[in-house]
């Protein structure tokens, strides 16, 4: 989602707004859960501090639906459809913000289909 944010900024106006407003949410996400995990703080702690997060990105999404650049509001309606699913690791003991443990454990066979 960072990568497609980023795109969002990289198209510049009016795509760059929704793309901002995601990577600032993205940054206070990372920097929350980080500290989650290095202060031993409770996850009902980590949902609370997101809570605004949560909101602001949800209101973003909700204005980009009807951004001018058909990119950018095609994500934000793409990502409003799994919106509760992207909060599942502050609900849930064990379960990372990323997917980067799945995307390492199916890298080997990408590789041999990419190579046969």
């Amino acid at each position: 989602m960072k990568r497609n944010l980023q795109d969002l900024v990289d198209r510049g106006r009016p795509a760059d707004v929704v793309g901002r407003a995601g990577l600032r949410a993205v940054d206070e996400i990372f920097e929350a859960y980080n500290d989650y995990r290095t202060r031993g703080t409770l996850l009902a702690t980590l949902a609370r501090r997101l809570a605004p997060t949560r909101r602001r990105l949800l209101a973003a999404l909700e204005r980009g639906k009807k951004n001018p650049d058909r990119k950018a509001a095609a994500l934000c309606k793409d990502v409003l459809k799994l919106f509760p699913c992207l909060w599942t690791f502050t609900r849930t003991e064990g379960v990372p913000p990323t997917n980067n443990l799945a995307e390492r454990r199916i890298r080997p066979a990408v590789l041999w289909r990419k190579n046969s």
